[in-house]
């Protein structure tokens, strides 16, 4: 069980690592094009 919230824990995180990126992304982008 413990295993199972560790891995669930982990993918949480590695998605949330991954919506920033994109945030970033994102932002650059917007900067480029409006800014």
């Amino acid at each position: 069980m413990n295993n199972l919230v560790n891995l669930t824990h982990k993918e949480e995180k590695s998605k949330t690592k991954a919506l920033g990126l994109n945030f970033k992304l994102l932002h650059k982008f917007l900067d480029f094009h409006v800014g």
